[in-house]
């Protein structure tokens, strides 16, 4: 779940560059099994619409049989229609699909893509569908497949790319997609950081501060002294029978670093430190250890210093410390103190305290914050709380910016919007009419498009003084659209078809499924 928001907005991106690139763009969500085992049902493809395919290459297409969406690979091109056949099928598909029937070439294919898409549509999501309709208006095509007994195909579910794309200038267009991916991403962010806490408890267990406590033990042959043959505190050690005490202590905190040392005293004013532990890190929030006491060795210490000093010691006293430093600078020294004599080792009350809390240290259930990672980076969930919705508003200003100056301008009269027909476009120098030969005006640049599609011939244009015009061809009669102004559109669409293509002949369906295209 951490590294959703990342593949998400990863996948957006990506789909946004591609968009800009290619000009035009289609999700398909595939179905059957025609193209195993590269693409299988369940797998999300994503085509990118271009204006020449080659045989090889995995293309989307319209298939009027199935009415649906089938992509398959070109196995031939004979003029303007191509052979399709599945890589798992031994046979071509029955259809023969022309140029303006192909959806796209496949760009980027995300195996089981399409499960992530049924999670998008969870409850939880439904304010990123919202945005994404309200940002682009796409819509998605979802046609129940006829079920055939001779022929499999890879069905598929296109999403068409927004209308609104083809008013807007190539630069315009790719700034739009951005910031819907973008705004997408920050929503799916958002959700993320708003259906999640932004603190967490410590892993520590509540309490009023670290914790550590002490114990004891050693093993002792049978007899009366003792019940068994094992002795553990707060039980005395008598030392005719103990000889070595097993230390231990158990440490629930901070992480930081330990050391334990032994410090020794007597009435007559003899001290000593003994080492027990050397300082030692840890990194969890609990910790354990264990040392051993020679009584023996104590003894001779103690008795050593007594024949120095000229004074005996009776008794010595053996406090152990425990010293722990964390992280962030704090200090707790718990003391275990012991009394060692000639007959025993025992502790210095009838009820001791063998556990240690230190009051004044941070409090160990303090909460922490949560993080979620993105690209590699922590961020914070109650930062990423505020910053979601906020980068979400301001790609939607950035949208709807973008598409309303495009509207504006595609209202003008002096623009034409040749991204829908640039298929039907050729530049040529300017013509002169010939004379006797009808000229009739068309009121708009679609009507003469209709013109065109319906004759089957190209809309041929130019510009001269600031005029740009567009004239049909046919039979004894010219028609014509003119404009002042250069338009933006028409200019960017150059065609390289030589003058010889004027009577290319299209179906009389391409217009309307190009346009859809866009």
């Amino acid at each position: 779940m951490r590294k959703l928001g990342t593949a998400i907005a990863g996948i957006l991106l990506l789909v946004a560059y591609v968009a800009a690139l290619s000009g035009s763009v289609a999700f398909v969500r595939t179905h059957g099994n025609s193209m195993y085992p590269g693409i299988t049902t369940g797998d999300l493809v994503i085509v990118g619409e271009r204006s020449v395919y080659h045989p090889g290459d995995v293309v989307a297409y319209h298939s009027r049989d199935l009415r649906q969406v089938v992509l398959h690979r070109i196995k031939a091109i004979h003029g303007n229609r191509y052979t399709f056949r599945g890589d798992h099928n031994k046979y071509d598909d029955p259809e023969r699909p022309e140029a303006e029937e192909l959806i796209g070439r496949e760009v980027l294919h995300i195996p089981g893509g399409a499960v992530w898409l049924d999670r998008l549509k969870a409850p939880h999501t439904l304010a990123i569908i919202a945005f994404a309709l309200v940002a682009g208006g796409g819509t998605a095509t979802n046609k129940r497949r006829k079920p055939r007994k001779k022929h499999m195909a890879q069905h598929a579910r296109p999403v068409a790319n927004p209308t609104w794309l083809a008013d807007l200038s190539r630069t315009s267009a790719a700034v739009a997609v951005l910031a819907v991916a973008i705004g997408m991403s920050a929503v799916v962010l958002a959700v993320i950081a708003w259906t999640r806490p932004t603190t967490r408890p410590s892993p520590t267990p509540l309490g009023s501060g670290p914790t550590l406590t002490f114990s004891y033990r050693a093993e002792v042959p049978r007899s009366p002294a003792y019940q068994g043959t094992t002795v553990m505190a707060p039980d005395p050690l008598f030392r005719s029978l103990v000889h070595t005490v097993q230390l231990s202590y158990a440490y629930i905190g901070r992480p930081g670093t330990v050391r334990l040392d032994a410090e020794l005293s007597s009435a007559n004013g003899w001290h000593a430190r003994i080492p027990l532990q050397p300082t030692t890190r840890f990194d969890q929030a609990r910790t354990r250890g264990q040392v051993e006491l020679h009584l023996d060795d104590l003894n001779r210490r103690a008795a050593a210093a007594a024949s120095v000093i000229g004074m005996p010691a009776d008794q010595v006293s053996v406090a152990v410390v425990s010293t722990i430093r964390s992280a962030d600078g704090g200090t707790f020294a718990p003391r275990l103190t012991l009394v060692l004599t000639p007959t025993q080792l025992r502790l210095t009350s009838d009820k001791p305290q063998l556990e240690f809390h230190d009051s004044a240290g941070p409090s160990l259930g303090a909460a922490q914050a949560t993080s979620i990672e993105i690209a590699g980076s922590s961020v914070k969930v109650s930062a990423l709380r505020v910053a979601s919705p906020g980068t979400a508003a301001v790609a939607l200003t950035v949208l709807v910016a973008v598409v309303l100056a495009g509207r504006r301008r595609s209202g003008s009269e002096t623009l034409v919007p040749a991204r829908k027909y640039r298929g039907l476009l050729l530049e040529v120098e300017p013509i002169i009419s010939p004379p006797g030969r009808p000229v009739v005006e068309v009121t708009d640049f679609v009507a003469l498009a209709k013109l065109a599609t319906r004759y089957g011939v190209l809309v041929m244009h130019w510009t001269q003084r600031h005029e740009q015009t567009f004239v049909v061809h046919d039979d004894g009669i010219i028609y014509r659209y003119r404009v002042e102004g250069t338009p933006r559109s028409a200019l960017s669409s150059r065609t390289t078809a030589p003058a010889a293509s004027l009577k290319t002949r299209h179906s009389p369906g391409a217009l309307g499924e190009s346009a859809s295209q866009v």
